[in-house]
């Protein structure tokens, strides 16, 4: 899932969830629709199958789907507390954040969800060689159509060759500040698989939503 990409064709909301069209459930096959039309209004769950069947548990619940009146799946459902293995996602999740995004990208996470995760996350920026105080302020990444912060989400996502004394924390929510504030675009894990690149201008329309919605008193996103 390219959330960039998905930015760029259409206005995103919080209550958007961008991965829904991944599939992540079985898909029906005949003896799904027997099943339906022997038990409607049954529920049948999934579970990561990469899991000890003796150590099973609400978190290792993928979602299931509701048996429909007619013999069909009459409703789906993903659970948002689910938590991969590393079998099961193919990923090295170490942080919340990480979670988040991986939720994020397979439908478990709406866009409310991620921006919160985002400003409560700790993220590693580093710092370049011949500026190794940051008297420059923000380390940027140049390229002929914008000006871009390089954040990781933790350290296995770093540069196998990055100075440990060139690493430093910032929080989420001073990242969104500055890149909103300044116009520059976000990349999160560059040249990793699981690498996000992220518009200012997208990133400043999803954190108003989200000022916006703690303003105006109304229900805040489930946190992921």
């Amino acid at each position: 899932m390219n959330l960039s990409n998905l930015a760029k064709r259409r206005k995103l909301y919080l209550s958007d969830v961008p991965g829904e069209d991944i599939p992540v459930l079985p898909k029906p096959e005949a003896s799904t629709y027997e099943w339906a039309a022997a038990n409607p209004g049954r529920w049948e769950y999934f579970v990561d199958p990469t899991v000890d069947e003796s150590k099973l548990g609400k978190a290792n619940v993928i979602g299931g789907w509701r048996a429909g009146e007619a013999g069909d799946i009459a409703e789906t459902w993903l659970n948002p507390e689910f938590v991969p293995t590393r079998a099961y996602s193919k990923r090295d999740i170490t942080t919340g954040f990480e979670l988040t995004i991986w939720r994020l990208d397979y439908g478990f996470a709406n866009l409310g969800q991620f921006m919160d995760s985002f400003l409560r996350s700790e993220l590693i920026i580093v710092l370049p060689e011949d500026d190794p105080t940051g008297a420059r302020g923000w380390p940027l990444k140049h390229v002929p159509t914008s000006t871009a912060v390089v954040v990781y989400t933790s350290a296995g996502h770093l540069p196998p060759d990055t100075n440990p004394w060139l690493r430093r924390t910032v929080s989420g929510r001073e990242v969104l500040e500055q890149v909103c504030a300044q116009g520059w675009d976000l990349l999160i894990n560059l040249y990793t698989r699981d690498g996000y690149e992220l518009r200012s201008e997208h990133l400043a329309d999803w954190w108003e939503q989200y000022r916006e919605a703690q303003r105006t008193g109304d229900a805040p996103p489930d946190k992921a």
